[in-house]
């Protein structure tokens, strides 16, 4: 009998998750083109072809489904930004961590311009990204000391930690729309290039590597 229940649940949960995972990918497209708050649930089952049962029964309320994407999305990132960590030389890694937080960008536009502004409301739904981007910069660090064979001063990692809070504060004003002047776009390809040079300076600058000089015989 119990081994009954179980069989007939396993389809009832792949069901469940599959409707899930519908209803978050229908609002990550709604969030490309409306705010969370300009986004019903009903919108969201018609896209997903759902019910407003199926939502409440996984989600219980519209703020909940609304962090659960923006959880979804930072740990995504920060899984993506830890392997690039571990797979790529140190000399490459502000192009790498650059040309990943980029492409977040790009890709979750929509959910970021909508979470950006909640936070700018008071809500904590910013919370997950702050996370996520503490341990990349920590995770940073901690390969930067390993490069260095020394620890870093406590200067050393304020100088390293402003980089990586000009380069989501710089990624921030995009999702915005706020990087242009009047008749100026950047293209795609110069923004992205420009925000790895200035970002990979500003990590030199917050630890110059000093050229050993050879002693006098």
């Amino acid at each position: 009998m119990t081994n009954g229940i179980a069989a007939h649940r396993a389809p009832q949960q792949k069901r469940s998750l599959a409707a899930t995972q519908r209803m978050l990918e229908a609002g990550r497209e709604l969030l490309n083109d409306r705010d969370i708050d300009q986004i019903s649930v009903q919108d969201i089952v018609r896209v997903a072809g759902t019910s407003v049962g199926s939502f409440y029964h996984n989600f219980g309320t519209k703020d909940r489904f609304f962090a659960t994407l923006v959880q979804e999305m930072a740990t995504n990132r920060e899984a993506i930004a830890m392997a690039n960590f571990a797979g790529t030389p140190f000399d490459q890694l502000a192009k790498i961590l650059v040309h990943g937080a980029v492409e977040n960008h790009r890709r979750y536009q929509g959910l970021l311009r909508s979470t950006i502004r909640q936070h700018l409301s008071g809500s904590p739904v910013w919370e997950p990204i702050t996370v996520m981007g503490q341990h990349i910069t920590e995770e940073y660090i901690r390969r930067l000391e390993l490069h260095l064979e020394r620890p870093l001063k406590a200067r050393e990692k304020e100088r390293v930690a402003f980089a990586f809070v000009w380069l989501y504060g710089i990624l921030a004003q995009s999702v915005l729309g706020l990087n242009t002047l009047s008749a100026y776009r950047i293209p795609d390809e110069l923004f992205e290039e420009e925000t790895t040079h200035i970002f990979s300076s500003l990590l030199q600058r917050a630890v110059p590597e000093k050229p050993v000089r050879s002693r006098p015989r």
